[in-house]
């Protein structure tokens, strides 16, 4: 049975809805969806991001100013769902730019944080690319942070 030209276009219409709803979680920043990978392994403090890359730069707040940035559901830091994440970046005292990269865990402890994180002994940690710690942060929420070794 033939569809009409109007219902061909409330179809069209419906579904081009729900597609952009169900991308909608990807879409809170431009980019995500590639710079996921990249944005862990910061959080990790396994590497530094690119500061070049213009969808890491959305990411940024300047100056240090604290800019919490909600991530898309299934995202992960240490295989533990993170609500927020923090990138920051300023200058030290050398007009070196420093970052640091924090994620925000609800409904996880200290302890939960510390372990996952393999920071058992202790609250921080050297990495090849910078210091990682466990704390509490905003909320009284765990978290966990790497400040990177300026440059």
């Amino acid at each position: 049975m033939p569809i009409s030209p109007e219902d061909f276009m409330k179809k069209l219409i419906i579904a081009v809805v729900a597609t952009t709803i169900a991308q909608s979680a990807y879409a809170q920043e431009p980019g995500w969806a590639r710079i996921a990978p990249a944005v862990q392994a910061a959080l990790e403090c396994r590497t530094a991001p690119n500061l070049e890359d213009p969808d890491i730069q959305l990411l940024l707040s300047p100056d240090g100013n604290i800019d919490h940035k909600s991530v898309p559901d299934g995202f992960t830091v240490f295989g533990m769902p993170v609500k927020q994440i923090t990138l920051a970046h300023d200058e030290d005292e050398e007009e070196r730019i420093t970052l640091s990269a924090s994620s925000l865990f609800e409904g996880k402890s200290l302890a939960d944080a510390r372990r996952a994180a393999g920071l058992i002994k202790e609250h921080a940690r050297s990495t090849p690319v910078g210091t990682l710690m466990a704390s509490m942060g905003v909320g009284n929420l765990a978290q966990i942070s790497c400040t990177f070794t300026a440059k």
